[in-house]
């Protein structure tokens, strides 16, 4: 009897101490905020790179782990509606959002433990976790493992990261600028020695480097859209890049550490420190040495990029063309906005056809779409599955916008007139998207499609260019 009491006291004990224990990690004094997750809707003709330079998201190192945190396969495959969660350096007050701690295990500490402790549901977070840590298989004393926490600033949880933001960047006093990272949007046409060139980048001294920043294993299949670290001596001058700053390590530095001082999540930059600084072991440092470390710069939202697109203009015009009526367009083709942009069409623009938006419904065909609007499907088909993107008329998603070129009116929705535009000395197709009030980096692969198969890159005088002008119907 007595020893069952004592088992009895001693199973007591133990129990006592494992919640004191957990209630202990709970409040670990180590504990960081390693960041956030902000929500976004995504919208109709929003990508990806678009939305990460509007919300300031360093897109580079960032990419991978939105797709890993949001389960995207492709991101050509986007449905408007879709909830993104996305990296953020601060909190909302309108609507939930997660805060990112960063814990140090203790022995015998796991994900499941920690998830009790924090109030976190284990089950449904599992694959946010998956994809914030990498590995959720071995755990060790010492690993840093981030747990996302969901937050209701409208009146759910409190916020166990006390609402701070990610700390800024605190450079050390004696760390200076060593060189940059531009970060190129790849068009169609362009190649990465001729990029290389346009910001005065010897090419071939750079190659090695450019190719283990960018993961290229060959330079004859880059695709457009493609976003490029190309490093240079000079300061960009449009878009976003980065700093490479050169630290002299000190005696105890760490290169985690040192990343939460440049406020960098380490696992994110790891691959890129390495690069930068020629190596794979980042744990041996001696003090006096040189450790480059990446410092990303946003673009300022005024920033106009040559030739890849930039800011929208936001005043309302009128448009007038041969053979056209007078219309008030929005700025941006295919993703009509609130605020329409200024134009200034030329006037020898000429209507060549016009090419109707239909987004396709639950049981719809595009041929029966096709008959409805009068237009010929047979004949159009090529066509439309090149103005729509289109690789299998099997295998459309319900949502996705399908482009009908036609010569007639539609008799409502949206549609875009088609104008032809004859290239004169001097005309780019960046001067001609700010003539016709469009963004160029939201439009250039319409616009390419348009234009398929001539070649919009290598352009030359007397060549016709067509030009989308959205009409919201």
């Amino acid at each position: 009897m007595k020893k069952r009491l004592l088992s009895l006291l001693l199973c007591v004990c133990l129990t006592v101490s494992l919640f004191a224990m957990l209630s202990t990690t709970a409040l670990a004094a180590d504990d960081k905020v390693a960041g956030y997750l902000t929500s976004y809707t995504f919208q109709a003709g929003d990508t990806i790179y678009g939305v990460c330079e509007t919300k300031k998201i360093d897109f580079n190192a960032n990419l991978d782990k939105i797709g890993r945190i949001n389960s995207i396969t492709n991101y050509n495959y986007m449905m408007p509606g879709k909830v993104l969660w996305l990296p953020s350096a601060t909190t909302t007050t309108d609507k939930p959002y997660y805060t990112l701690l960063a814990h140090t295990l203790a022995a015998g500490e796991n994900p499941a433990g920690l998830c009790q402790s924090y109030g976190v549901n284990y089950t449904a977070s599992y694959n946010m976790m998956a994809a914030l840590n990498n590995n959720m298989t071995t755990f060790m004393a010492g690993q840093v493992f981030i747990l996302p926490i969901y937050v209701d600033p409208t009146g759910g949880s409190a916020d166990p990261g006390g609402g701070a933001p990610v700390p800024a960047a605190t450079i050390p006093s004696g760390d200076a600028v060593a060189s940059y990272l531009a970060q190129h949007v790849l068009k169609y046409g362009e190649t990465v020695s001729g990029v290389c060139a346009g910001l005065g980048v010897n090419f071939m001294n750079e190659d090695y480097l450019i190719r283990n920043l960018n993961n290229i294993a060959d330079y004859s299949y880059m695709m457009p859209g493609q976003v490029l670290l190309i490093p240079t001596n000079t300061v960009p001058t449009s878009g976003s890049y980065y700093k490479v700053m050169a630290h002299t390590v000190a005696a105890g530095d760490t290169v985690y550490d040192l990343c939460f001082t440049y406020g960098l999540n380490f696992g994110t930059y790891e691959n890129m420190i390495k690069q930068l600084n020629g190596r794979n072991d980042l744990t041996t440092f001696y003090p006096g040495q040189t450790l480059y470390m990446p410092l990303y710069v946003a673009a300022p939202t005024t920033d106009k990029p040559a030739e890849t697109g930039g800011a929208t203009a936001t005043a309302t015009a009128t448009a007038t063309a041969t053979a056209t009526a007078t219309a008030t367009a929005t700025a941006t083709a295919g993703t009509p906005t609130a605020t329409p942009a200024p134009q200034n069409i030329p006037p020898e623009d000429t209507l060549s056809y016009l090419v109707i938006r239909h987004d396709l419904k639950a049981g719809e065909y595009v041929s029966v779409v096709c008959a409805d609007l009068g237009v010929d499907f047979l004949s159009n088909s090529d066509r439309i599955a090149m103005l729509s993107n289109i690789a299998d008329y099997n295998y459309i998603l319900i949502g996705t916008p399908i482009m009908i070129p036609s010569t007639t009116y539609p008799a409502s929705g949206p549609y875009y007139k088609i104008m032809a535009h004859t290239l004169v000395a001097g005309d780019t197709v960046w001067d001609l998207c700010v003539k016709y009030g469009l963004n160029y980096n939201e439009n250039i692969n319409f616009i390419q499609r348009l234009n398929y198969p001539n070649n919009i890159t290598n352009l030359y005088v007397g060549q016709v260019v067509y030009m989308p002008l959205y009409v919201a119907g």
